[in-house]
């Protein structure tokens, strides 16, 4: 009855039913947690986090000694801004649970956030490696903590210690990266992060790569390493997106346009897609460019780039009157885009001269 309830938008109903059952399950221990999840679940879902915190305060006086739901109660507390109070809780389970990884990494994340607690940190970060040898996640996280904390050295031993004990050179090329990166030596980051590329396709790492090269001034060996990927995946949307503006950031308009139209290729609804392939073709003259536009602006009316899209290309083809009101509605909803602004504001002079020498 929740989920229907919740299908019509009737939020108290749904609400009302998960809190009924949760009544109804009350000494039927696997009953009970079946429906404490979903209930942690329901709030997260429709973002009410303060009940949430309520609901789940209670439910750990019930089971004090459950891990699971300690957890989500300093989750909980933590959505609803109470570090202290997070803070608080895992310090108790911590002695409690001896053997027990999560609320350690969830602490020293907590107290990383300030940096007299580098100490602590670390000790928590060193308690997990010990708990967990098989494993080179906390060193991982250790050695990114030390180059946030510009303790390069020990970020260096830390790294070493990994390429000891783990036979994982494609992490550790990764975080040599980030502890060059770090220091601002680019040149050398793009090598280790190719070699750990190399090692272990990962698309994210792809786009770090790409990002530095443009940064460096590095386009065409960019755009080059993204032609290769492309070539094993033509299907790749994310790839054909990012070649295209690196095209467009180097003005190939015809490049860039050619990636586009293969993304629309794929997904004809591909709104991104849609949006610069429309600003290309108003660019290049081409008559396609109206209709592109529109597209993309039936599809996502209230996404102000794309309004800004589509009023301005019916401002060049001289339906000011339409492009103003949707001009008018996309400064609304982005105040801060300049880009929008000065489209608006364009319209408006030449909409105020063709008034003036009509009259």
């Amino acid at each position: 009855m929740a989920t229907i309830e919740y299908k019509n938008n009737n939020l108290q109903a749904a609400e009302n039913y998960l809190l009924l059952a949760y009544k109804k399950s009350k000494g039927n221990n696997k009953a009970e947690l079946v429906t404490i999840e979903r209930i942690v679940q329901w709030y997260l879902a429709v973002k009410q986090p303060e009940k949430l915190l309520d609901f789940i305060e209670n439910v750990t006086k019930t089971y004090p000694d459950n891990i699971s739901l300690q957890i989500v109660l300093v989750k909980s507390q933590l959505l609803n801004g109470n570090k202290q109070e997070a803070e608080k809780t895992l310090r108790k389970l911590i002695p409690d649970n001896k053997n027990t990884v999560l609320p350690r990494l969830m602490l020293a994340e907590l107290l990383a956030q300030d940096k007299e607690n580098k100490a602590e940190v670390i000790k928590l970060l060193d308690e997990v490696s010990k708990l967990t040898p098989e494993l080179p996640n906390s060193h991982v996280i250790k050695a990114n903590y030390l180059i946030s904390q510009q303790d390069y050295a020990q970020a260096k031993a830390e790294i070493n210690i990994i390429d000891s004990l783990y036979s994982k050179p494609e992490l550790v090329k990764n975080l040599e990266g980030n502890l060059f990166l770090a220091q601002n030596e680019k040149t050398k980051a793009i090598k280790s992060y190719q070699e750990s590329y190399q090692l272990h396709n990962n698309q994210k790492l792809l786009f770090r790569i790409v990002k530095l090269m443009q940064q460096e001034g590095q386009v065409s060996v960019a755009i080059d390493l993204l032609n290769q990927e492309i070539d094993k995946q033509p299907q790749n949307i994310a790839l054909h997106y990012r070649i295209a503006l690196l095209y467009q950031s180097e003005n190939n308009n015809k490049s860039a346009i050619n990636h586009y139209q293969k993304i629309l290729a794929i997904n004809p609804e591909n709104i991104l897609a849609l949006n610069n392939l429309a600003w290309l073709y108003s660019i290049e003259k081409n008559p396609a460019a109206l209709a592109t536009a529109k597209k993309a602006y039936d599809l996502a009316p209230t996404v102000a780039t794309v309004a800004d899209t589509y009023g301005y290309i019916l401002f060049q083809q001289g339906e000011a009157e339409r492009a103003v009101k949707i001009l008018e509605a996309a400064a609304i909803k982005a105040p801060l885009a300049k880009d929008i602004q000065y489209h608006l504001a364009k319209v408006y002079s030449q909409t105020e001269v063709s008034q003036l020498l009509s009259s």
